[in-house]
């Protein structure tokens, strides 16, 4: 076996890590921008107080009854980076009390945004790693080079995962392979949002082996497996991320009510396409609209 090809079989792990999430500023971030559970009184104390504050936020448990009045709006799954002007548009977010997770496909893309909306609060960049963005071997090695570089300077984490879609199923192993890498890259207590087309048993299976099932916040977004799939994400304590896509179809809408409101998260999932004039009004109408029709469909 020739370096190259080693360098991308899956690596070995050490045993799984303790079942407790530590409670980092990526986690506590995550369990603040669930819209059904935590006030907004408590958003405060959730980025100041650290494990005290997770606990707390974890012990919600179900819905929270004033929700409407106080949920945050934080889109988990955006593609920030793909806006004409990513920082006008992170920052006018943020002037509206909104947030993001702004995923990334490739790390060059995450090194970017990260210069452009530095400071700019509740908004993360994401490293990530698309599936589809992964490349031929020469270019991918050298990809996940850059995403092991920095996966140790951040906790935020996405897009990742695989997608055994038809178009890219020939390419299945190699994407394994790959997000093996990248889960052994992750840090612990890191939010991971994971893509996972015709394959949520395989990206669990690397994430249980990684140990990164048990020691990160382990975002499925747009979900669309099968309902044993989401059983096992569910109980394995496992987030998703629900956005009007995924709210178009009727296996959409019934996995929106069955998650529980401790586990689920909004997202769009937008924009579709780089170089997007941005609207950050309309971006935040459409969370505020998207987070509405959830409740409908849970009897919220």
């Amino acid at each position: 076996m020739n370096m190259r090809a080693a360098r991308l079989t899956k690596p070995s792990y050490a045993s799984p890590a303790s079942p407790s999430v530590p409670a980092s500023p990526a986690r506590i971030f995550a369990l603040a921008a669930r819209p059904f559970c935590t006030p907004a009184a408590e958003k405060d104390a959730l980025q100041q107080d650290g494990a005290t504050a997770e606990a707390r936020a974890s012990r919600q448990g179900g819905q929270d009854a004033s929700w409407h009045d106080a949920a945050p709006l934080v889109d988990m799954h955006l593609h920030l980076d793909w806006y004409g002007d990513p920082g006008a548009f992170a920052r006018g977010l943020s002037a509206r009390g909104a947030g993001c997770l702004g995923c990334t496909v490739e790390p060059c893309g995450y090194e970017t945004l990260t210069s452009l909306v530095a400071g700019v609060e509740r908004v993360h960049p994401a490293l990530g790693l698309h599936p589809w963005y992964m490349g031929e071997e020469l270019l991918l090695l050298r990809k996940l080079d850059a995403f092991c570089q920095l996966a140790q300077k951040t906790r935020f984490i996405g897009e990742v995962g695989l997608d055994f879609g038809k178009a890219h199923r020939e390419s299945a192993e190699r994407q394994r392979a790959a997000f093996a890498r990248v889960c052994e890259a992750v840090q612990p207590g890191s939010v991971m949002s994971i893509h996972s087309v015709r394959s949520a048993s395989a990206v669990l299976d690397v994430l249980e082996a990684s140990g990164r099932l048990a020691d990160c916040t382990c975002i499925f977004h747009w979900f669309s497996g099968t309902s044993k799939e989401l059983a096992r994400a569910r109980e394995a304590g496992c987030f998703f991320s629900v956005g009007p896509f995924m709210l178009k179809s009727r296996r959409g809408r019934e996995y929106a009510r069955q998650i529980p409101a401790a586990q689920l998260l909004l997202e769009t999932d937008l924009p579709e396409c780089p170089g997007t004039p941005g609207d950050a009004a309309a971006h935040a109408a459409l969370l505020e609209e998207t987070r509405c029709a959830i409740a409908e469909l849970k009897g919220l």
